[in-house]
């Protein structure tokens, strides 16, 4: 028996957003328990669901996903932060310094 692994998801641009959402949920092992388009609104929803993952753009209005991830990481400590960029250089090393996975957008096409 495979465990579900619970998502937030956090991207900016709400066509790739809608296209993510879409493509998770058509996985019966992952479960999205939340969407939204800004780093604050995934540390609320990372939060209130205790999602096992946040899948979070490097880039988003109000709060960048290296900040969410800072903040996630401190206060909803059972949820794995994982960034994902069209720009791997701009977050890399921050990223690996606290122990983030990555993922480049463009790689997963």
């Amino acid at each position: 028996m495979v465990s579900e692994i619970s998502i937030v998801l956090a991207e900016d641009n709400a066509a790739l957003r809608g296209l993510l959402d879409a493509f998770l949920r058509v996985r019966h092992d992952l479960v999205v328990l939340g969407v939204c388009s800004d780093g604050l609104s995934a540390v609320e929803l990372a939060l209130d669901t205790h999602a096992d993952v946040a899948l979070l753009d490097d880039v988003m209005p109000r709060m960048g996903g290296v900040d969410a991830a800072k903040l996630i990481r401190a206060c909803a400590p059972t949820t794995e932060p994982m960034l994902f960029t069209v720009a791997p250089d701009t977050v890399a090393a921050e990223a690996a310094e606290m122990g983030i996975r990555g993922l480049n957008k463009l790689d997963a096409w």
